[in-house]
């Protein structure tokens, strides 16, 4: 019997304001059965950059818009695509998902295009930290201050997102600014950090299921302390 390859659970598509041009959903499809994948969860960007009420982010005075080319999805066109690939590639399982940066400081918005949409998958992300009021991306932060200063203050609004949102089910790439990790800085030690990677994932947490089915502690299961992986795209654990 031959291996059988694990579904990749963190892909993103023409539907993320960052993928680039030759993103496509087709083609993912078409890849994942040419290589064996049984199923793939298409969780591309849900981001905001106008608040409303109930969002943190307003509450705390920060500005929200740490790139400039960042929009909010276009979820009817998300849907619509994944439906056609659904009936295109009725031998692949496709699921239906977003992954939502920032989700503690967007509360009231994430959940107003989360009960619409009725995503089969969530994931929750840490992509800018509120600094000098407003968000501020970790690449922009290696500029102004000591890279393990950078990692310090990423793991503490982490932390503020795993026990501030109770929206998603699986947290992804906890180490995001490790991938703009400055080369004039020394080489990235993760035993350094230990400690905080440890408070983000502690067991024993208690958070809300997205769907509202059941609680699970945080770090088992569908809750935050997993880590969401995937394929060769930017869900790897550590890539």
């Amino acid at each position: 019997m031959g291996s059988v390859l694990p579904p990749d659970n963190h892909v993103h598509t023409q539907w993320s304001w960052d993928a680039p041009a030759e993103a496509s959903m087709v083609r993912s499809c078409e890849q994942a059965l040419a290589v064996g994948v049984p199923a793939v969860a298409f969780t591309d960007h849900l981001d905001f950059t106008v608040s409303t009420d109930g969002d943190l982010i307003a509450a705390e005075h920060i500005g929200p818009r740490p790139y400039a080319a960042m929009r909010v999805m276009d979820v009817p066109g998300y849907l619509a695509s994944v439906q056609e690939c659904r009936e295109r590639f009725p031998d692949l399982r496709i699921l239906t998902g977003a992954e939502i940066g920032e989700a503690h400081l967007w509360a009231a918005s994430a959940r107003a295009v989360v009960a619409r949409a009725g995503f089969d998958r969530i994931l929750g992300s840490l992509h800018a930290i509120p600094f000098d009021g407003k968000l501020t991306s970790s690449d922009d932060l290696f500029r102004r201050m000591p890279a393990d200063e950078v990692m310090r203050l990423y793991f503490a609004e982490l932390l503020r997102l795993v026990e501030g949102s109770d929206i998603f089910g699986v947290l992804a790439h906890l180490d995001f600014p490790r991938r703009m990790w400055p080369r004039t800085a020394a080489p990235y030690d993760e035993q350094a950090f230990e400690p905080e990677i440890r408070a983000v994932l502690r067991p024993g947490r208690r958070r809300a299921d997205p769907r509202g089915e059941h609680e699970e502690p945080a770090g088992v299961g569908r809750a935050a302390g997993l880590v969401a992986g995937g394929r060769g795209n930017r869900g790897v654990v550590r890539q």
